[in-house]
């Protein structure tokens, strides 16, 4: 029987306007969807691993994540959507 381990989940998909696509270079609105990793004891979360963003180009249906896209672009999109979290949960 496992007492801990570490889980994945699915953050709520957020819409974000004027993001430039990598793929198809038009400044349009993007879907960003978040996922977080947790460590847990005993089916509890017990703290956060690390959280990781993929934006979807509503056009070209592109993914991208901080791998292969603009370094500058993906911390600006992962400041807004972090601050989206912080206020949400205030």
């Amino acid at each position: 029987m496992k007492f801990f381990g570490k889980s994945s989940s699915v953050l709520k998909i957020q819409k974000i306007k004027e993001v430039k696509c990598p793929n198809c270079g038009r400044q349009n609105q993007v879907d960003v969807q978040g996922i977080t990793r947790k460590f847990y004891v005993l089916w509890i979360p017990f703290f956060t691993l690390g959280r990781e963003f993929y934006i979807v180009c509503i056009y070209c249906r592109g993914v991208y994540n901080k791998y292969n896209m603009e370094i500058e672009e993906y911390r600006k999109i992962d400041r807004e959507v972090r601050h989206r979290l912080k206020s949400r949960k205030q």
